[in-house]
């Protein structure tokens, strides 16, 4: 596959950058400071990096200036991390400039749609690539869509090591259907003689995303959330369900006396003789939603009919998710409630990392929107470690530093 790559020309090396047509509307630079603090060989790579991707860029059509809410956007949908686009690429690709990033994205279509594949066929690709850190050479970050199959890596480059980490689902269900794989590699610039061989970090496989990410929690926070941290769809990813999140916080859950009162009225009629009268209770029944699971489970039922207690444990089943347990005490998991549209389960869950971090956190964002995830990721950063990729060794060390996320409005 071509290599296609967003490029953040920084001090030191954008007077290249622009002789070879890189530059682009809205093209920023870093402070000078800060390419004073990279090695003398680490420069030199990092500009000879830099001109070659310039040149890639160059030949490519301009389209301006996107948000990066509009280039790309993830969902989770059955299972599936989905990945989608409003623009449309070339097949010989196309570069533009991503609005709060440094430099410009290229993206290029893999193919005409496809009529019969899942998602049409077609598909895209879809290249960062930042070399404003001064402590490694470069940091791609690729994510490809297609009927088949969608794949987002992140690669940090550094002097001696480079680190990958490969996200990879296939469209066709199975139990290995999501793979999770972090590789550490001799880097290409290695000036070690004898440099230590490949290593696999992690290696893990899942039936769904929610699967992987209940089974393998610390490895896709360490490994996979910075990558949607940067594409700014952290959110879009990483947000527990509200059947989830008041699971886990049940103790906190107070019920409302309507609720209640209404569940009451329709126990007795999910043992009625009458088979439609049966149905058309469990369809009150299911209407009562997460208020309604969460209230029968606080609730005192005495004895119940056999078909009462299948009519009710089928109603609870969707509501009821396995690998909770600790979850109450996972800050990073407690952050993610945050973004659910319910004020009494961010009060509750606002209360509970209070007590972990030992202080009272207030809440100042409205519902939903820009500020409330800027609020979220501002407590995250103050309650829970940082999360970011760390740097293969050579190439910062146990310094990790990590990249802002681009603007998504």
């Amino acid at each position: 596959m071509r290599r296609l790559c967003t490029v953040a020309i920084w001090a030191g090396v954008v007077s290249a950058g622009v002789a070879c047509g890189q530059a682009s509307s809205g093209q920023t630079t870093q402070p000078a400071t800060e390419a004073s603090m990279a090695s003398p060989r680490l420069m030199r790579i990092k500009t000879a990096e830099v001109l070659r991707v310039a040149r890639e860029a160059a030949l490519m059509k301009d389209l301006g200036v996107k948000d990066a809410g509009d280039v790309l956007k993830v969902q989770i949908a059955a299972g599936r991390i989905l990945p989608a686009t409003t623009v449309e690429p070339p097949m010989q690709g196309a570069r533009f400039t991503l609005r709060g990033s440094q430099g410009i994205v290229e993206m290029t279509a893999m193919g005409p749609p496809m009529p019969g594949l899942v998602g049409g066929g077609g598909g895209f690709t879809f290249v960062y690539q930042d070399a404003s850190r001064t402590d490694n050479v470069m940091t791609t970050l690729q994510v490809l869509s297609s009927a088949l199959i969608t794949q987002f890596n992140i690669t940090d480059d550094g002097l001696e090591r480079t680190q990958s980490v490969q996200l990879i689902e296939q469209a066709r269900p199975g139990p290995q259907a999501i793979s999770l794989r972090v590789d550490d590699v001799p880097s290409e610039w290695s000036d070690v003689a004898s440099p230590a061989g490949p290593k696999i970090v992690v290696n893990v496989a899942a039936g769904s995303f929610e699967q992987l990410r209940a089974e393998h929690r610390s490895e896709v926070d360490q490994y996979v959330r910075p990558m949607f941290r940067l594409l700014g769809q952290e959110a879009a990813v990483f947000a527990v369900d509200r059947a989830t999140a008041w699971q886990v916080m049940a103790d906190a859950f107070v019920v409302d006396p309507a609720v209640q009162k209404k569940i009451e009225d329709i126990l007795p009629r999910l043992g009625a003789d009458a088979f439609a009268a049966r149905d058309a209770a469990s369809d009150e029944l299911a209407a009562t939603g997460v208020e309604g699971a969460m209230t029968l489970r606080k609730m005192s039922l005495g004895k119940l009919s056999a078909e009462q207690q299948n009519r009710i444990e089928t109603f609870l089943r969707p509501f009821t998710s396995a690998n909770v347990k600790g979850l109450e005490n996972d800050r990073q998991f407690l952050i993610d409630c945050l973004y659910a549209d319910d004020a009494k389960l961010r009060g509750a869950v606002l209360k509970r990392v209070s007590d972990l971090a030992g202080r009272k956190i207030e809440w100042k964002a409205v519902d939903s929107g820009a500020a409330r995830d800027a609020e979220i990721e501002a407590l995250r950063d103050a309650v829970v470690h940082p999360t970011t990729m760390p740097m293969p060794t050579g190439a910062g060390g146990a310094a990790e530093k990590s990249m802002p996320a681009f603007n998504s409005r």
